[in-house]
């Protein structure tokens, strides 16, 4: 019997939809085959600071607090909402992020991260996992350590991850550097191995918060240079406003393989331009002091070359022209530290503290910190 061409199409068609059924299948049979009631239960936060797990562990994730907070086509972005700490100035330490708009670091969310790898057998395409897993809470996540950065925890899942409830308390927006949303917002300086940062200008010392690795994070003012090495350092001071305290410590290197912006190679980056973008945060765990003691796992790999580098996600050609925020560099005037008695201080209490910092300017901001 011959087959026309329409038949043909259609017994083609039919191919397609068995073997992504089949396909489908094999993964719900793997996932479902997986027994777990002999890996290693942990939180995210126990499988950090765990020195006793290394590389090609089995783990299975059990606290169900991890969020979604970027997808692509083989990997998940994920963090926790165990606060690994409240990273914020000491005594005589001014707030630089905060006193330029950026949002005060005792704000930031300082929890831990973890890559999840989709297994093979996944055919969800980027945008698919997107609509899937971003700002939802991730099930039933288990897998075999595959990272070697001790803070950074990569997890090669054989399953496809559950999905769970929207996390509402995070919120994720699409617009870059947004201050309604909970994405974290650094500049080059938040990447220096110097802490603080003492101005040159007027000896005072300025506070940067530390990045965490595998963080979906929002990158400002980062301006492009090419004397070697290529990467991104600090706003070049003017002598006048623009970061008139010539804070130029600091500076990151860029991967490209994950941008979905119109940016393909970096010698289409302006020289002396400033840039904002998302990225994922990504650097050598032993290059830079970190806020509290974290175990020393030892695992698989090459650590590669050491250096602070980001992958940006929507990184354009074109530079960012809208610097205005730098021009207004605010003076701390005070810091009170109220307790749930109503009894203010100079000095953090014990517990939860309302932060009242005021400005010179007259305006204030109100965070709150536990300590």
């Amino acid at each position: 019997m011959k087959l026309n061409s329409t038949s043909l199409r259609c017994v083609a068609s039919l191919f397609v939809m068995l073997s992504l059924a089949l396909q489908a299948m094999a993964a719900d049979f793997l996932e479902s085959a997986v027994d777990t009631s002999q890996w290693h239960e942990t939180t995210l936060k126990g499988l950090v600071l765990n020195g006793e797990y290394g590389y090609e562990d089995q783990v299975f994730i059990t606290d169900n607090t991890l969020t979604c907070v970027y997808a692509t086509q083989k990997y998940l972005f994920a963090k926790d909402d165990n606060c690994s700490w409240v990273d914020s100035p000491a005594q005589g330490e001014i707030d630089y992020n905060g006193i330029v708009g950026l949002g005060d670091h005792s704000s930031y969310d300082h929890s831990y991260w973890v890559k999840i790898q989709l297994p093979d057998s996944s055919t969800a395409t980027a945008e698919e996992n997107r609509a899937k897993y971003v700002g939802k809470r991730l099930t039933n996540v288990y897998g075999w350590l595959a990272s070697w950065h001790e803070s950074a925890p990569c997890i090669y899942s054989p399953g496809v991850p559950g999905v769970g409830e929207t996390n509402s308390e995070y919120k994720i927006s699409p617009i870059v550097c947004d201050n309604t949303d909970n994405i974290n917002t650094y500049i080059p300086c938040n990447f220096s191995q110097e802490r603080p940062i003492v101005s040159p200008v007027n000896g005072k010392s300025y506070f940067f918060s530390i990045p965490r690795e595998w963080e979906v994070a929002d990158i400002t003012w980062a301006q492009w240079k090419t004397d070697p090495p290529e990467e991104f350092v600090p706003i070049t001071p003017n002598g006048g406003t623009v970061n008139r305290y010539q804070l130029t410590s600091g500076s990151f290197y860029i991967d490209l393989s994950m941008n979905e912006g119109s940016l393909k190679k970096t010698s289409d980056l302006q020289v002396g331009k400033v840039y904002q973008f998302r990225a994922i945060i990504r650097f050598d765990s032993y290059a830079i002091p970190h806020a509290q003691p974290i175990s020393r796992r030892k695992m698989g790999g090459d650590p590669g070359t050491e250096g602070l580098y980001v992958y940006p996600l929507n990184l354009s050609v074109d530079p960012y022209t809208s610097i205005s925020p730098v021009l207004v560099q605010r003076e701390v005037q005070s810091v009170c530290y109220y307790n749930l008695a109503g009894m203010c201080s100079e000095q953090p209490f014990t517990g939860v503290n309302v932060v009242v910092t005021t400005y010179t300017d007259g305006s204030r901001a109100i965070t709150k910190v536990v300590k």
